[in-house]
């Protein structure tokens, strides 16, 4: 599951939906991420409302090197610890990084 664990996403999030129905619903939190820690299953984010667990699924969780998906893709092992990123999730299904300072 996305998330990391279950609790991951009944964290409750400040940001705003973009578009879909409640399954597929895109959120893109109006604050950004610090990478706090990154291994070979789990990157863990660090923001305003706490920790974001993710997986280091290339299926589920993209990375860019910049703030849209226009912007070239990046490796999730090039995420490193300190990194600043902004990011869109479908809870439970999708994530998509926006790396801005690495």
């Amino acid at each position: 599951m996305l998330g990391g664990t279950p609790e991951g996403f009944k964290q409750p999030v400040a940001g705003t939906p973009i578009v879909g129905s409640p399954e597929t619903q895109v959120v893109k939190p109006d604050f950004a991420y610090t990478v706090k820690s990154i291994d070979a299953t789990t990157i863990v984010l660090e923001g305003l409302n706490g920790e974001f667990i993710l997986p280091t699924d290339a299926m589920s969780v993209k990375a860019y090197a910049g703030l849209t998906k226009d912007a070239p893709a990046m490796a999730l092992t090039d995420l490193k610890v300190g990194d600043s990123l902004n990011m869109e999730f479908i809870p439970g299904q999708s994530a998509d990084l926006f790396v801005s300072q690495m």
